[in-house]
């Protein structure tokens, strides 16, 4: 019953800020379904009043502006730790019961600031190098092709392949037995209500994930003896004498299965998507399969699968002619800042010719994500691999649903109707 009080509590606190914010005409009047649907317009709608607009229903700002949003996540005065906001913090602690608050009672790679940040991203950059991940793609591939051969001739993208092969690829980086991969899927999807403050039932099952992820690859580690995959790599990496801690090394493998995959998965299925939705460019890039490379990238800028980040202010400051206050958040969109016409010329529209195109979506300055070279690999590898072997892909959504958490872009489904070759 607590917890229920305190979801309702919050909903209530949000929707008087929000409406607030209405008056003031700096929200979107959209309802929850259409953001869903595009929440690109709101996006635009803001970026119109200013690139940095004051947003009291997040207590602190939101960032639109591509130019505005690199300077923000390149400044070290923004923080990602969280406990330079004493509220949400405290928010997040009352939802939690006594339970560990994800990704902050057992910090990753995300959660530190320079100096410390540098220090363990030079130690797991190893685990992430181009060649390690170049040899990943024969399995891949093999991978890949077991997921689709039995497809018949229409099929679920998201179930099919979209979610299973990065969970199954990145279980085999850690070494993970094979009977214990679907384990990895489940604590992934429980991960990502992380992030949804208004629902404390999902934020505890989102610890009881990352603790019980926690405790298996505790005992993974134990066994690890001169093995060659990931969690191996990372156990010999060191930097001037310096070494991974056991916490670090474990945070690190939790931040790669819940970022790694949840990344891949929705850039297949937001890409494949996009695809369907502009048939000319689709057959553009099947007349032209050396456009794949430039095609994902647009892929990414058009749908990010993060929407948005959060920084935290750590001292008082102006950028932008906007007037930081310090603990105040900042919630940084990519979607917003892939979509700024200043950057990004016709910015709505989906050319997979595009050129220069300098997205954020994999973040930017010195949180730019470690994994993106394992996410566009896997792009390429199921994108050929759906190309070459259909010779029609139909889209058999009429009105596909999107996924309730503002912080991502993934459809829930996408059911296909296929001819093969």
């Amino acid at each position: 019953m607590g917890l229920k009080i305190i979801g309702l509590a919050f909903k209530v606190a949000l929707f008087l800020l929000r409406k607030f914010d209405r008056m003031r005409g700096t929200t979107s009047n959209m309802t929850a379904a259409e953001f869903r649907l595009n929440p690109y317009e709101s996006f635009h709608r803001l970026r119109r009043i200013s690139p940095i607009i004051r947003s009291y229903a997040n207590q602190g700002w939101m960032v639109t502006g591509y130019e505005q949003a690199q300077d923000v996540l390149r400044d070290g005065r923004f923080s990602n730790d969280i406990h330079w906001n004493w509220f949400f913090l405290t928010v997040l602690r009352v939802g939690m019961g006594g339970k560990p608050i994800p990704f902050v009672d057992h910090p990753t790679l995300l959660s530190f600031d320079p100096p410390d940040h540098t220090r363990l991203r030079k130690l797991v950059s190893p685990g992430f190098v181009n060649s390690y991940i170049q040899s990943l793609a024969p399995r891949i591939e093999q991978l890949t092709d077991e997921l689709l051969e039995d497809t018949g001739d229409s099929f679920d993208l998201i179930q099919t392949i979209a979610k299973p092969l990065p969970a199954l690829v990145i279980a085999e980086m850690l070494g993970v037995p094979v009977r214990d991969r679907a384990l990895f899927q489940t604590w992934s999807d429980d991960l990502t209500g992380a992030t949804i403050l208004g629902r404390p039932d999902l934020l505890r099952k989102a610890s009881d994930a990352e603790t019980a992820m926690r405790s298996y690859l505790t005992s993974l580690l134990e066994s690890k003896k001169g093995d060659q995959d990931f969690i191996s790599i990372l156990l010999t990496a060191h930097e001037a004498g310096d070494r991974l801690t056991h916490d670090e090394l474990i945070g690190t493998c939790v931040l790669l299965l819940s970022a790694g995959h949840e990344t891949t998965t929705r850039l297949i299925g937001n890409g494949l998507y996009a695809l369907l939705t502009h048939p000319e460019q689709m057959q553009r890039l099947r007349d032209d399969p050396t456009l794949l490379d430039s095609a994902i990238e647009e892929m990414l800028r058009f749908e990010p699968p993060f929407q948005m980040t959060i920084r935290f202010v750590t001292e008082k400051m102006s950028l932008h002619g906007a007037k930081f206050r310090k603990g105040q958040m900042v919630l940084v969109c990519f979607a917003g800042a892939n979509r700024d016409p200043l950057a990004f010329p016709d910015p709505d529209r989906f050319d997979i010719t595009r050129r220069d195109n300098k997205h954020i979506s994999f973040g930017y300055g010195f949180h730019m994500c470690l994994g993106m070279a394992l996410a566009r690999l896997e792009a390429q590898i199921v994108f050929r691999q759906l190309l070459d072997r259909y010779q029609d892909i139909t889209c058999l959504e009429d009105s596909p649903a999107w996924g309730i958490n503002p912080f991502f872009r993934d459809l829930q489904q996408l059911r296909l109707a296929v001819i093969k070759k």
